[in-house]
């Protein structure tokens, strides 16, 4: 059994996008159709259904990813200067 927190870990919400305004709103998985605020005004045949833009579970939160060690970084830039000072030597021998 998964405790409380797995159902706020991830967003099972779908975004739909109005393909006149371009206005985003999102809406529960169940929600098949869903209708913009700028096609109120207009005739119930005239209307425009907003499109389906993701459907796919989504994280509330970021992963999250540790930062380089400061003697990692250290190591890297002494490698790329290492590979830059023989670039060098090379083509000085040319």
């Amino acid at each position: 059994m998964k405790g409380p927190f797995e159902r706020l870990k991830y967003d099972l919400r779908r975004v739909w996008e109005c393909p006149e305004c371009h206005h985003r709103e999102r809406a529960d998985g169940t929600v098949t159709t869903v209708l913009c605020r700028c096609q109120a005004n207009k005739e119930t045949l005239d209307r425009v259904v907003m499109k389906l833009v993701e459907d796919k579970i989504q994280r509330r939160f970021p992963v999250f990813v540790p930062p380089v060690a400061a003697e990692e970084q250290q190591l890297e830039d002494s490698s790329v200067a290492t590979e830059q000072e023989s670039e060098e030597e090379t083509q000085s021998e040319l």
